[in-house]
């Protein structure tokens, strides 16, 4: 019995080696070790907003995220985070603006740039994550596009203009799911959720082109950003075209300042 034993068990080794030489996944369960629990996964600001910063100083693989009230949200791929501070320091330095970049929950992709108690602040949701999916030529035209408009203090100039902010009437638990709409309205934010004139889109636009040549990344990619928004504002409404519209008109526009700057 004992010998029958032994061979069972050296034959399940030898699988499961030969397995993993063949590159089979590995069980998620089985990942001992490959994850790291940032500061027990819990905000950094309310509503579960989390530092960018501090995501990208743990180690491991992956993160786990939790709620304000301690529930589990989801996994955020390390390599992800890794290049979007990459790409927000590329940025910054570019910009000559330092702003603190937080992601937060949200079910459609969002982005929000503007002062939180008098500091620049850029928040991200994770459908905005998702869609960019690692993607540093996409997070350079997005990060580019919300930095330019704290570079030019279009927020600061609408909120003085006594422009209503650019925020979902939610009500209830409804707000929760979407915490980039509750940090608009927060009496925290001085100018987060503003909505731009036009005129302040287009030189967020060329700004944004411009630090993308300048961190030698695809000056075209806020074509595909608009591109991919705006297929999926086709099935449901987004709150982050309400203030950025994806028109064919703009994304025109932006083809046609990528290939004159690019020269």
């Amino acid at each position: 019995m004992r010998f029958s034993t032994k061979i069972l068990f050296f034959s399940l080794l030898l699988v499961c080696t030969r397995a993993q030489s063949a590159g089979w996944s590995i069980p998620e369960e089985s990942r001992y070790g490959d994850w790291s629990d940032y500061s027990e996964a819990s905000p950094d600001i309310y509503p579960d907003g989390w530092s960018v910063a501090a995501l990208a100083k743990t180690g491991g693989l992956e993160v786990q995220l939790r709620s304000s009230d301690g529930a589990m949200l989801r996994w955020i791929d390390m390599e992800q985070i890794n290049t979007l501070y990459k790409v927000h320091r590329q940025i910054q330095r570019a910009a000559e603006t330092q702003a603190n970049l937080y992601i937060t929950r949200g079910d459609t992709p969002n982005a929000s740039a503007g002062l939180r108690e008098g500091i620049n602040t850029v928040f991200i949701n994770f459908a905005m994550f998702d869609m960019i999916n690692g993607d540093p030529d996409l997070w350079v035209a997005l990060i580019g596009h919300e930095i330019a408009h704290l570079t030019l203090k279009h927020g600061e100039t609408q909120a003085k203009k006594k422009v209503p902010l650019n925020i979902l009437k939610t009500v209830g638990s409804a707000v929760l799911n979407n915490p980039l709409t509750n940090m608009a309205s927060s009496t925290l934010l001085d100018s987060v959720g503003a909505k731009f004139s036009r005129d302040d889109e287009r030189q967020a636009d060329y700004m944004g082109v411009i630090w993308a040549i300048q961190t030698k990344h695809d000056a075209h990619a806020a074509v595909e950003l608009h591109r991919r928004l705006g297929e999926q504002g086709k099935s449901h409404p987004l709150p982050f075209l309400s203030s950025h519209p994806s028109s064919p008109e703009r994304m025109e526009n932006l083809e046609a300042l990528a290939d004159r700057l690019s020269k």
